[in-house]
Order: C-alpha cells, then structure tokens, then sequence
C-alpha cells in the first residue's frame, strides 16, 4: 500500500513519497496490524486501535477488502490470465496475489510494485522465485512502473495482464489526478487485460464517519484516505465496460463462503473492468 510522506515537494500536483518512517502509521503497517500481522510498530498499533475505537468494525472492513483482492484474483487468473501486476500490494499476508493465482495456474507469474522499500525487501524475502518480483515502484508514475526492468522481463505486455489497484488509489492526496494515471497504466496494457479496483467511497459513507476515520490519524498521516464519490472511483476504468455486477461494494463482489460483510458505516466499492478489443 502506498501514500506520500507527512512532508513532501510536488511534481505534477502530485505528492513525491518520502522513505517510510518509523514515528508516523504508515498504511501498510496499520492494514497490517489490523489483520493480525507482525510487520508493524507501536505508532501503527496505536493509529489501529484508536480507528477500532472510533469506528467499530475496522478490523471487519480490512479482512472485507483482503478477500476482495482473493475472488478478483481467483476470478482474472479463472478467465485464462497468467501474469498480474499488483500495484500497492502491502505487507504479504493471507490470500496474497501470488498464492492465489498459482492455485489457479502454477505457470502464473506476478510483479509487485510498492513504494515502501520495507515492504519491498519482505516480498522479496518471503517470495523465492523467479516468477514473483517485487520492484520499488510508484502508482503515481506508472510509466515507471510499466518500463522497469523487472515487469518487462518477467510480464509479456503484448498479452492481457491482469492490474490489481486494490486498496491504493485512496491514499493518494486529492491533487491526484486519478483518471491520468489510470489511463497511463490502461494504455500500456493488452486488449483483453483486466482492472481490478477498490476504493472507500464518499457516496454511502456519512460525514461523521468519514471524520471518525480522518481523525483517528495524526495531522498529515499518509494512512488517512481520500473519500471519494463512486462517479470519481468510476472514472478510474476509463471506456473499459466493468465485468457484472458492476462498481458495487466489495463484500457483495463475487460473495464465496469466505465472504465478510463490510462495515455499513464506511462504504468501500470495487470492481473490475476488461480492456476492449479495438477495431
């Protein structure tokens, strides 16, 4: 999961992330500790516990969206994909991209992109194989992305890829323009590709709750999200037409018998788009 800095310089109106710190929850680490995990510091356990003080079912919402990205991913690598790139993944913890996809097909290889080295180096650590990389990469300069060296040698971008922006674009600052760096990452990929999306959304989210979660986090905070409307969230897929059911909230996404029941009081909405074959 990625987000800029508590302090920063601009480029391009948006935010140029700073390397992680240990005095200020970083999101990767409070999404971490929220589903049991080991990979983070007082600062995070105090930032996560206040946000499940203030807004019960905090912890519901962050297995909800864990097991999103596990039936997107189930559901792509289920429609013949082989090669994903994960952009934004966090800490590597249950239903990761890679185990997911390779109980589908064992042939399937993934990139991982972050811009949190420490996350990076435990992907890598965890992850000894050559099919699975972790590269330092930024969704906000998903040129960058798309032109490293390892997504090239490792993803044929000739053929459909499946790109999972899934509990990311809501850490970027407001100044971000979404819809250009969604277009950006949509072009440099193959007909047939397909978008995996989530995003907490302003639409269905009441303001006092949208302010118990902004307030549970120091001023600045990279772990604070943008709530944005469900027209903005769309707008994300650009022309690509969204697989059924649509742009709908994400434990009603493909529902399996692991399927957990976010949250009413935040609205968190995702879905998943296929690239059009152009004439």
């Amino acid at each position: 999961m990625q987000a800029p800095g508590p302090s920063f310089p601009w480029r391009d109106g948006c935010a140029i992330a700073e390397v992680p710190r240990v005095g200020v929850p970083l999101p990767a680490r409070v999404y971490d500790y929220l589903l049991g995990g080991k990979d983070n510091y007082t600062v995070d356990r105090e930032a996560g516990d206040l946000l499940c003080e203030r807004l019960p079912g905090a912890v519901e919402l962050a297995w909800a969206s864990r097991r999103f990205l596990h039936r997107v991913v189930k559901f792509i690598a289920g429609s013949g994909i082989t090669q994903f790139l994960d952009i934004g993944p966090g800490f590597p913890t249950a239903h990761a991209t890679d185990e997911t996809a390779r109980r589908v097909n064992r042939s399937a290889r993934v990139v991982y992109a972050d811009n949190d080295p420490v996350v990076v180096s435990h992907l890598r650590a965890l992850r000894g194989d050559d099919r699975v990389q972790a590269i330092n990469g930024d969704v906000r300069y998903p040129e960058e992305v798309l032109e490293s060296l390892a997504a090239q040698e490792l993803i044929d971008f000739t053929r459909p890829v499946g790109l999972l922006l899934t509990n990311v674009l809501h850490f970027l600052p407001e100044e971000c323009d979404l819809r250009k760096i969604a277009t950006a990452l949509r072009c440099g990929l193959a007909p047939g590709s397909y978008l995996a999306v989530s995003h907490v959304s302003a639409t269905g989210t009441a303001p006092e709750w949208q302010t118990a979660v902004l307030d549970s986090f120091p001023p600045g905070s990279p772990a604070c999200p943008v709530f944005r409307t469900a027209d903005e969230i769309r707008q994300v897929f650009g022309d690509w037409p969204l697989v059924q059911p649509g742009l709908i909230d994400i434990a009603d996404w493909h529902p399996d018998n692991m399927a957990t029941t976010a949250p009413a009081r935040i609205r968190c909405i995702g879905g998943v788009a296929m690239a059009p074959h152009r004439s």
